[in-house]
């Protein structure tokens, strides 16, 4: 809700102030060019409380059962900007899950708090067309740089009607090095232009050892 005040449209008495009633209009962003229309119209934007992001679900019924938890980007305190939601072919937010997601700049990130012990991640994100380079996950202070690309994104389907590029996502993983327990934070971090959808964790399984009766080929 946005809350502007206008002169009334009485005359002004000699010796007394005059009134500004209060109007309560509602509008879903206030932009320079809005201010300056309501300036022009005699009215003064008074308050404009920030957005609720909307509520995220806590479960998901049907699929498979996997061994990792999916956490929403859009769920997660973040210094970047939430897109979507959006249901038009070919936009970043319409081919992210919950057709929403996170668009970070260089320095900016999502922080994912885990609600179940994990020791790896996965980042499903995307990177403008033609880009590659890293982004960043920080644990406990400790940083690992992951690899992202559009190499394998930006696919071409001329033969389908409507937008013909799509598969603007990719994913990439790494080990944490570390154990973490519910609660832990980590932090995913833009080194450039990037779009977070969102990341899974996983508690992986050392490496299993050799079956008796094999053989190993190199």
């Amino acid at each position: 809700m946005i809350q502007i005040t206008s002169p009334a449209h009485e005359p002004r008495k000699a010796g007394v102030a005059p009134v500004f009633p209060t109007r309560v209009f509602s509008a879903p962003k206030i932009t320079p060019l809005l201010v300056a229309a309501l300036a022009a119209a005699g009215l003064t934007v008074l308050s404009a409380p920030a957005a609720q992001a909307a509520p995220c679900p806590t479960s998901v019924g049907g699929g498979a059962s996997v061994a990792f938890t999916t956490y929403e980007a859009e769920c997660a305190p973040t210094t970047g900007t939430t897109i979507g939601p959006d249901y038009t072919q070919a936009s970043l937010a319409s081919e992210a899950s919950g057709r929403q997601a996170v668009r970070l700049t260089s320095g900016q990130y999502v922080e994912f708090t885990l609600t179940s012990s994990a020791n790896a991640i996965n980042v499903h994100y995307s990177v403008p067309d033609g880009a590659s380079g890293q982004l960043s996950v920080y644990v406990n202070g400790n940083r690992i740089g992951l690899p992202v690309t559009s190499r394998y994104s930006y696919i071409e389907t001329p033969w389908i009607p409507g937008a013909k590029r799509h598969h603007f996502y990719d994913d990439t993983r790494a080990l944490l090095g570390q154990n973490l327990g519910a609660g832990a934070k980590v932090r995913v971090q833009a080194e450039g232009e990037l779009t977070v959808d969102l990341a899974d964790f996983e508690q992986v399984n050392g490496p299993a050892g050799r079956p008796g009766n094999s053989v190993s080929v190199t």
